[in-house]
């Protein structure tokens, strides 16, 4: 999906700014998984979301920056 707002933050380096933009993309598959599903579309498999930023793979993978 795409839109053209103000952003809302900054971030200090690309990694942060590669791993907020994962964060997006995740919010945006589960609304469209949960979409799917009101609409009586059964849609159970997994979305891949792909990114080319080993740092941003990196932090998301590190359970220490995560509860």
């Amino acid at each position: 999906m795409w839109n053209s707002k103000k952003q809302a933050s900054v971030a200090l380096s690309m990694t942060e700014a590669k791993y907020y933009v994962l964060g997006i993309a995740c919010q945006e598959a589960i609304w469209v998984k949960q979409l799917c599903q009101e609409l009586l579309f059964p849609y159970n498999e997994a979305i891949n979301i792909y990114q080319d930023n080993t740092r941003a793979v990196a932090f998301s993978n590190n359970p220490v920056f995560h509860n």
